[in-house]
C-alpha cells in the first residue's frame, strides 16, 4: 500500500465516522462514538465469515453502528438478542431509570423506531427474549459478538459461555464497559489470563476485544 492509498483509506474512515456519529448520536444509549465506530469498522472489515451477534440492544445505538458496518461490508445482518425489558439499572427507582421502561415496560418500540429512522431495520434480525433462551437451537458459526447485556459477573459469564462456542477461529468477541462496571470487568480479566483459546487484541475506550485463536 502506498501513501496515497493509505491517505484515501484514512479519509474514507474519517468521513464515515463524521457522518454516522451525527446520525447515531441521536439514538439513546451509553455507547461512545469512538466505540460505535469500532463496531462499524470491525463489522465492515473483519476478514472472517459467519453471523454477527449482539447481546443487549437497548434502544439501538450500538445496533445501528454494528449493522451499518455489516451492511457496508456486505457481511450479512446483525442478530440482536434482547428481552427489551431493560437492565437492572433501568428499572423504576434505579440509578438509570428509563422512561420507556416506566411507561411501556419495553424498549422494543423505541428500538424499532430508531432503526427505521436510520434505514437499518432490514439489516437486523431481532430476537426478542433472554440470551439463554435465544441460544437454544442456534447452530450458525459466528464471526463477531458484541456483549452488552446485564453487566454482572454471573450474567456476563453466562452470555459468553453460551455464545462463544459458535465463534469461528480468528473470530472476535467484544465486551462493553470494561473498567466501568466491576462484574463484566472481573470476568474479562479472568478470560484474558494466559490461555490457548482467547487473547486480547485491542481496546477502544471501554470496549475490549478478544480473538479466538483456535
Amino acid at each position: 500500500m502506498d501513501a496515497l492509498q493509505a491517505l484515501q483509506i484514512a479519509c474514507d474512515a474519517a468521513y464515515a465516522y463524521q457522518t454516522l456519529e451525527a446520525k447515531f448520536s441521536k439514538v439513546p444509549g451509553y455507547l461512545q462514538p469512538m466505540e460505535g465506530f469500532c463496531l462499524y469498522w470491525l463489522g465492515k472489515n473483519w476478514p472472517v465469515h459467519g453471523a454477527n451477534l449482539e447481546v443487549g440492544s437497548f434502544k439501538g445505538r450500538s445496533t445501528s453502528w454494528f449493522a451499518a458496518g455489516c451492511k457496508a461490508g456486505n457481511r450479512g445482518k446483525v442478530h440482536a438478542v434482547d428481552h427489551f425489558a431493560g437492565s437492572p439499572e433501568h428499572q423504576i427507582g434505579k440509578e438509570f431509570q428509563d422512561e420507556d421502561i416506566v411507561r411501556l415496560g419495553s424498549t422494543l418500540p423505541a428500538f424499532k423506531e430508531n432503526l427505521t429512522r436510520n434505514e437499518l431495520l432490514n439489516e437486523v434480525e431481532i430476537r426478542v427474549g433472554k440470551s439463554m433462551d435465544a441460544v437454544r437451537g442456534w447452530d450458525k458459526p459466528i464471526r463477531m459478538i458484541f456483549i452488552d447485556g446485564d453487566h454482572s459477573y454471573e450474567e456476563s459469564k453466562k452470555d459468553f459461555d453460551a455464545w462463544s462456542e459458535f465463534v469461528v477461529p480468528s473470530g472476535l468477541v467484544l465486551f462493553h464497559d470494561i473498567n466501568v462496571w466491576p462484574g463484566v470487568t472481573k470476568f474479562f480479566q479472568e478470560l484474558t489470563a494466559p490461555n490457548d483459546v482467547w487473547r486480547q487484541v485491542g481496546q477502544i475506550l471501554s470496549i475490549a476485544i478478544v480473538q479466538r485463536m483456535q
